[in-house]
């Protein structure tokens, strides 16, 4: 189940309740690999899930929230406890989550790097008790801080590469060789060259569950 913006919070409570896995996706993305999205509104129960009391106008002078448009989240989702399923090769909803294994890519260690910044939230927000995280990233450029100490002091675990597209797609290809026991890839790109690597990627781990993120 794909949603985008405003499609986020009633896919979300259809998830749910059927237990579907709810993928979030821009609409930019979308049309990228063209999927065409089928109104909320118009979903005989989807459309009986949104409740407009989840949301209310920001605060004038205040940044957008979630749900896109100007609108704030009143409420809190429920967390989702995923849990990696090897024999089946599923992501399915428990009552425990166990460790996974996974492998972040980005660009590369510059606190100037949107992309970085966007990971290094994303890393520092979560249970890294829980989870295994590999940290697969170019060297920060000799004219910006480091993003690696915070990163590490959390316990992620970065595989410095050399700062160059090329070089740092061969390191993936001879890492990926010989490490193939993840159990999630997420890869961040703003590039093109991203859709050969995702390809090598599968080829190389073909049980991981590979999540593409187009900045």
């Amino acid at each position: 189940m794909i949603g985008a913006g405003a499609y986020g919070l009633p896919l979300a409570a259809h998830a749910r309740d059927t237990g579907h896995v709810a993928i979030q996706m821009s609409g930019a993305t979308q049309l990228l690999f063209g999927i065409k999205g089928r109104r909320w509104d118009t979903h005989p129960q989807i459309s009986k899930l949104y409740n407009p009391a989840w949301v209310r106008p920001a605060p004038a002078n205040s940044p957008q929230q979630a749900g896109g448009g100007g609108w704030q989240l009143l409420v809190e989702p429920a967390p989702l406890k995923l849990r990696y399923n090897k024999p089946s090769a599923r992501i399915q909803m428990c009552k425990g989550a166990v460790s996974m294994k996974i492998l972040m890519i980005s660009n590369h260690l510059g606190v100037q790097s949107g992309v970085q910044r966007y990971v290094q939230n994303l890393l520092l927000n979560l249970d890294l008790t829980r989870y295994q995280v590999d940290l697969f990233v170019g060297l920060c450029p000799p004219d910006q801080a480091s993003c690696a100490p915070a990163l590490e002091a959390a316990g992620v675990h970065i595989i410095a590469v050399p700062d160059n597209k090329k070089a740092r797609i061969r390191a993936l290809y001879q890492h990926l060789k010989t490490h193939k026991d993840y159990d999630i890839i997420h890869y961040h790109t703003a590039s093109k060259i991203g859709a050969p690597v995702c390809g090598m990627m599968r080829v190389l781990c073909p049980h991981a569950k590979i999540i593409v993120h187009s900045h």
